[in-house]
């Protein structure tokens, strides 16, 4: 009866493709919003370090490695509160899919962001990245398996239009029978 209660959308999707944007679309409609980084950049800071997207990556590669993403996701889950809908940006491996539809059944709907890398690139450097940033980045390890996550989604918007023609995308799954339940608008 709990899942039928309440919604959880997970969200994949390659670096810049519009994942934060969708997620905080979903936040307005009432969802719990978090991310995995949120842990991984608690550990950072421990640590004394500047949560810098490098920094970030290095964390969560090692966490993956030592703690995996099972002891990742439970963490993160013990950020929000008991009840309710949430949007959970940032899944990066496989294993946090399973965690999801695991812990949440048929409550978890999964939804994979892709976009051309062109575009993709384009809109870190506009948000103050460079070009050499972007492909170091892209081709770290805590990105190598985020393709793989597109398989696993239930639905897969393509940001590759306008911001308007993305926020549509995302208004559409809300409102289609098989997405997330209209209630939440």
């Amino acid at each position: 009866m709990e899942w039928k209660s309440r919604v959880v959308v997970g969200l994949s999707g390659p670096l810049a493709a519009g994942k934060t944007t969708a997620a905080q679309v979903l936040q307005s409609t009432g969802l719990h919003y978090a991310r995995y980084s949120m842990v991984v950049e608690e550990s950072v800071r421990r640590a004394g370090r500047e949560p810098s997207r490098k920094a970030l990556q290095e964390e969560g590669s090692r966490l993956h490695k030592r703690k995996g993403q099972r002891w990742l996701g439970a963490q993160l889950l013990q950020k929000l509160p008991r009840d309710g809908s949430y949007v959970i940006d940032g899944l990066r491996f496989p294993e946090d899919h399973a965690f999801l539809a695991e812990t949440f059944g048929p409550a978890f709907i999964h939804v994979h962001i892709s976009a051309p890398v062109g575009q993709r690139k384009q809109r870190y450097m506009e948000r103050g990245g460079t070009e050499l940033e972007f492909d170091e980045a892209e081709t770290h390890d805590v990105e190598s398996l985020v393709w793989k996550l597109e398989g696993l989604a239930k639905f897969v918007l393509t940001n590759d239009g306008t911001f308007d023609d993305f926020i549509s995308s995302i208004r559409r799954l809300l409102n289609s029978s098989d997405g997330v339940p209209c209630q939440l608008q």
